[in-house]
């Protein structure tokens, strides 16, 4: 809600460049995404206190629904209609953040699933911006530990081996 003109106003009530509103252009979009297919989705939410969660999932689109400003949106579930039965329901996507799966024998197999990502790269990428955030080293104050560097590469080197 916003004030305009002296009156209150709602954002979907704006008036775009073809001299509808946001709302009545929405509601001319149709959904592209049948209910029933396989797709990918990556969210993340910010719980407060530093709880948050980041998602990748494959689900199953179970319903299309919009917004109140007309916004095609889809809900996903674990289960695929008509197995679908309340639980583990995800709302309020919108198109662009989803990816249709190709469903395949393979898929179904688990061949072509989901991984964890490398880590490895991650964990490299983190350590080297560490060590460059303390760069150049304050080699003259006695303040910089070269062992404490040394013992943490050390360990990173070890886990990669690991996997």
């Amino acid at each position: 809600m916003f004030w305009h003109n002296n009156k209150m106003n709602t954002i979907h009530n704006l008036v775009e460049e073809n001299g509808k509103t946001i709302k009545e252009n929405n509601l001319k979009k149709k959904h592209l995404i049948p209910i029933g297919s396989l797709v990918e989705a990556k969210w993340d939410e910010w719980f407060g206190d530093g709880a948050c969660w980041k998602v990748h999932a494959r689900l199953w689109v179970i319903s299309q629904e919009r917004d109140c400003d007309g916004t095609p949106l889809y809900s996903l579930s674990q289960r695929p209609p008509p197995l679908f039965s309340g639980d583990y329901k995800f709302n309020g996507f919108e198109e662009e953040s989803l990816s249709l799966v190709k469903i395949t024998y393979e898929l179904k197999e688990g061949e072509e699933a989901l991984e964890w990502p490398d880590t490895s790269t991650e964990e490299l990428v983190n350590f080297a911006l560490k060590i460059l955030s303390r760069w150049p080293p304050p080699m003259f104050s006695g303040n910089y530990n070269f062992n404490e560097f040394e013992e943490e590469a050390l360990g990173l080197v070890k886990r990669l081996k690991g996997k």
